[in-house]
């Protein structure tokens, strides 16, 4: 459970899904040399098959490419079949935007409608996350795509 993914731009919602599932999920930037990229640690996820000789030998072992219309909904229950379902306690533990674990903060901001129990930060990009509405929408999705995982099915568009 402690791989760590990088997900070329192309798949880059389905590294935001894997964010908030607790997954450590590196997208790639459009314009970050795709050499460097390969050269980081981590299991890739592409949907690009055009790569010289020398970065498939690179990657050999570590690396699925999908299908360009593959729904990014399908890439993470492909993740979640072969490399395992997180607890639910990490669920919402990484920013979505940097990727960085989040945290509980030290002051939290003047928001009256928050539950302040709930209320987390990233240190990284300064932004505030907290339980609300789209989080519960968040949740339904998870939810869905462990239950297709779990069943083996496909997901229907």
């Amino acid at each position: 459970m402690g791989e760590r993914f990088l997900v070329d731009a192309m798949l880059g919602r389905a590294g935001k899904l894997l964010r908030m599932m607790g997954f450590d999920a590196y997208i790639r930037g459009n314009n970050e040399p795709l050499h460097r990229f390969v050269e980081r640690k981590g299991f890739i996820l592409t949907s690009r098959r055009r790569w010289d000789e020398g970065l498939w030998r690179k990657v050999e072992g570590r690396i699925k490419v999908f299908e360009q219309n593959t729904p990014m909904e399908e890439v993470v229950v492909w993740v979640l079949r072969n490399f395992g379902i997180p607890p639910e306690e990490r669920f919402f533990s990484r920013c979505i935007v940097c990727n960085t674990p989040v945290v509980i903060p030290d002051e939290i901001p003047p928001l009256r409608w928050v539950d302040p129990s709930t209320v987390r930060y990233c240190p990284a990009c300064k932004k505030y996350y907290w339980e609300g509405s789209h989080t519960r929408r968040m949740r339904k999705l998870i939810e869905e795509l462990i239950r297709r995982a779990q069943e083996g099915s496909s997901l229907t568009h």
